[in-house]
């Protein structure tokens, strides 16, 4: 909406030289507060998120070193460091198993645990569950547990993780709504980058 009125006065085609393949214009970002310069930018579509990360964000606070972030939300796979020449565009994030959403970029350093990470995520899902779909309630509730059980001890046993795999790709095929289906795809992709560190 707030680009509506820079669109009436300068005109659509004028907006759609701005952009990437067939993301077009600009999206506002909203950088987390573990970066050096945390608030909300305006980019083109295009721009690569390593200059996100880097040049608009400053990089993480304290010179601590990055291990990923998510872009565009909670319910988004994480993007690893080695990831960030990719394009801010909606086709060339989803080539990397990742999603824009709404445009909030979440930055987390070396010393955070993945597992802890997606306990937060799944517990988060499962609380905002509506409950209508059984691939969504029964999913979360199971992600839930096990992460839980996995965030104490400190990592998966290769079983758990399998178990973990099946339920987020049942969510992904069998939910109704993009709830059940962002959980599965947050925990199968994070998951699968990030398995060396999670399971043993």
């Amino acid at each position: 909406m707030a680009n509506v009125p820079w669109i009436i006065e300068n005109g659509g085609d004028k907006y759609a030289e701005m952009g990437y393949n067939r993301s077009r214009g600009t999206k506002v970002l909203s950088l987390n507060s573990l970066f050096e310069r945390p608030g909300l930018y305006e980019v083109e579509f295009g721009i690569p998120l390593r200059e996100v990360v880097y040049e608009i964000g400053g990089g993480l606070k304290g010179g601590r070193r990055l291990k990923g972030v998510i872009v565009g939300g909670p319910l988004s796979p994480v993007i690893r460091p080695e990831e960030l020449d990719v394009r801010l565009g909606v086709e060339e994030l989803r080539a990397i198993g990742a999603s824009l959403g709404h445009g909030n970029v979440i930055a987390f350093s070396d010393d955070t645990p993945i597992v802890d990470l997606l306990h937060e995520i799944v517990h988060f899902a499962a609380f905002e569950s509506c409950g209508k779909c059984f691939p969504c309630r029964l999913g979360t509730s199971e992600l839930d547990r096990l992460f839980e059980e996995a965030s104490r001890r400190g990592y998966l046993t290769k079983a758990e993780a399998e178990e973990a795999l099946r339920t987020a790709e049942t969510m992904m095929a069998a939910s109704l709504c993009s709830h059940g289906v962002g959980t599965g795809e947050a925990v199968a992709v994070t998951l699968k980058k990030y398995w060396d560190e999670v399971v043993r």
